[in-house]
């Protein structure tokens, strides 16, 4: 059982770790994105 909850946990922070990664891409894009934006308007 001991094993079965560690596996479960290590699985559970990878899943988190997946997201936080889709996460701070998506917001690295995004202020690309504005960079380019207010250097393009400018």
């Amino acid at each position: 059982m001991k094993h079965q909850s560690i596996r479960d946990t290590t699985t559970n922070l990878k899943i988190l770790e997946k997201e936080a990664l889709k996460m701070s891409c998506k917001r690295i894009v995004k202020s690309k994105l504005v960079k380019t934006n207010s250097s393009g308007l400018k």
